[in-house]
């Protein structure tokens, strides 16, 4: 699984990369095949797809980097044609990030981030084809990846996965700031590892940012940067590979890369572990992980 996103229903929404599909489990646990990339025309078998996100019409946000050179695809539900593609050679697609009242939608994609206007894909419209003095606010990243706003949404915060770190970068643009380093990884799995940080997401009702590590980790970081405290995620084998977060009913919702039934999670405040078909999600209770914060 990787990317993760939540319904107007509190349904959750996983893709499958390789498998170029979105499965939706229900608030009983039971999942669903949701979306096959494989009925948009000129897909390939090989082909993957990484985040999502989801607007308040339910309508889902698709990061396909091998289609049509890297693209952004969005699939309407109950629509005689689910699927439209927005952007087109993009790169390698990662991470998603859409904002109905700004009227924007914002990619993560390789050594980029980059800026569209959401309102243009409301009418008659040619997928735009991604240039970067147009629509990069941001270049050089290493891997631009996990991406979310701050609290008031004046400052996006963008993992980048490769250089180890977390950075703000401003709504005017300014160059992006280095405000959290995550080496050397306290939790390593390898002496002498380094983070890979990957999805982010915003709790609101904690002030912070939960960022999760691909080497097995939750870090909860303030709006300064500050790490407030890092969580392992342990299994009996090792640790779980950390990928997208999303948050339901005060649960951090959590994608797990490494392969299925490989962890039985020991902590005791791992609940939940939901019904799918490959791999596996987690949850994390955030009442007691993020108790006296």
């Amino acid at each position: 699984p990787e990317g993760l996103a939540k319904t107007s229903k509190n349904e959750l929404l996983v893709a499958y990369s390789i498998l170029a599909e979105v499965w939706k489990v229900d608030i009983n646990r039971k999942s669903k095949r949701y979306i096959s990339m494989a009925e948009l025309p000129g897909w390939e078998q090989e082909m993957a797809i990484f985040g999502i996100a989801i607007d308040s019409k339910d309508r889902v946000y698709i990061a396909a980097p091998e289609y049509r050179g890297g693209s952004l695809i969005r699939y309407t539900p109950n629509a005689m044609n689910k699927f439209q593609v927005l952007v087109t050679d993009a790169n390698a697609v990662n991470s998603i990030l859409v904002d109905e009242e700004l009227d924007v939608i914002f990619i993560a994609s390789m050594d980029t981030v980059q800026r569209y206007q959401l309102s243009y894909f409301e009418n008659p419209y040619q997928p735009i084809v991604f240039n970067s003095n147009e629509h990069a606010i941001v270049t050089g990243m290493t891997l631009a990846n996990g991406i979310s706003f701050n609290s008031d949404k004046s400052s996006l915060i963008v993992a980048d996965t490769m250089n180890y770190g977390i950075y703000k970068i401003d709504s005017d643009i300014k160059p992006e700031e280095k405000i959290t380093d995550l080496s050397p990884y306290q939790f390593s799995p390898f002496e002498g590892a380094w983070s890979w940080p990957d999805g982010i997401v915003y709790l609101k009702k904690y002030k912070l940012f939960a960022v999760a590590d691909n080497f097995g980790s939750i870090t909860f970081i303030d709006e300064a940067g500050n790490q407030v405290l890092q969580y392992q995620l342990l299994g009996d084998e090792g640790v779980l590979s950390a990928a997208s977060l999303t948050v339901i009913n005060d649960k951090l919702i959590i994608s797990d890369l490494w392969e299925p039934g490989y962890f039985n999670v020991l902590k005791s405040v791992v609940k939940s572990r939901f019904t799918v078909p490959h791999h596996s999600i987690y949850s994390l209770r955030l009442d007691k992980v993020l108790k006296g914060y």
